[in-house]
């Protein structure tokens, strides 16, 4: 078995091959509310290879956002409404006044998530995926 460190990498790898990096802030965060949905289910069905599973990816979708946010590339601050600042060799990353999305958002976004999976309950995970990413839009979160 892999060490727990070999595995995230590995997937990030994995995931970075199929679907290269994020585009925004949006989007990691719908892939990483649809993996945490999985490892809230392998918790659930007390199936300890899946939420193992579930665990590292959740775990390689967090490291590819943080490595996005520090590694200071423009476009994807400009898309994500942040701003970064080099301080010596440190990068900080701001959010810019007022793009932080509005309690009221994300208590909508959440109240639509939990009413679009009751409504498809045979979703498929592309399905389940390409919709939470669609509501973050729209809700701005």
């Amino acid at each position: 078995m892999k060490s727990l460190l070999q595995a995230i990498d590995a997937e990030v790898s994995r995931a970075e091959d199929i679907h290269g990096q994020f585009n925004s802030t949006h989007e990691a965060l719908g892939v990483l509310l649809e993996e945490f949905d999985e490892l809230k289910e392998a918790i659930h069905a007390n199936n300890r290879t899946r939420i193992w599973r579930e665990a590292v990816q959740v775990a390689a979708v967090a490291y590819r956002l943080a490595l996005q946010c520090t590694n200071g590339e423009e476009a994807f601050g400009r898309r994500s409404g942040l701003t970064v600042r080099r301080e010596g060799d440190r990068m900080t990353t701001l959010h810019l006044p007022g793009k932080l999305p509005k309690p009221s958002a994300i208590q909508k976004y959440e109240q639509a998530k939990q009413a679009w999976t009751l409504v498809n309950p045979a979703a498929t995970p592309q399905q389940y995926q390409k919709a939470m990413t669609d509501l973050a839009r729209r809700f701005g979160v």
